[in-house]
């Protein structure tokens, strides 16, 4: 059963995707800012992380680049979630370090359909952006 990490700093949030993606069969951790989140990604080194980018003590961007830059935990897809998507942050997020992002408010359903295709690896042959 994979397993996935839900980072965000807002208790409603992590609870509503902690749920959807529990009754979809995962196992899910949680984690509430960037230092939390780096913490259970060295420990556990789940096989996908969900990462809110606007976090306390350490922001997503951060963790997104410590992770790619370890040789052992660089191969996890990292999926950004994002309250603000403006042009100049989804050209930031064009990079191959980042597996894709969701806009929030996000709708269920195309999420559970994104975390399926991102658990297959199947955004490996070609970026998301492209």
């Amino acid at each position: 059963m994979p397993t996935i990490l839900v980072v965000d700093d807002m208790p409603d949030n992590r609870q509503l995707l902690g749920i959807m993606l529990q009754r979809s069969g995962y196992t899910t951790e949680m984690a509430r800012d960037g230092v939390e989140a780096l913490e259970a990604i060295q420990k556990s080194q789940p096989d996908l992380v969900l990462l809110d980018l606007n976090l306390p003590r350490m922001d997503g961007w951060t963790v997104c680049r410590t992770v790619k830059a370890s040789p052992h935990l660089a191969h996890i897809p990292i999926v950004a979630l994002t309250a603000s998507c403006s042009p100049g942050e989804v050209k930031q997020l064009m990079t191959p370090d980042w597996t894709d992002y969701v806009s929030k408010p996000f709708d269920v359903m195309s999420l559970m359909e994104k975390v399926k295709l991102w658990l297959a690896g199947s955004n490996q042959s070609k970026p998301w952006y492209s």
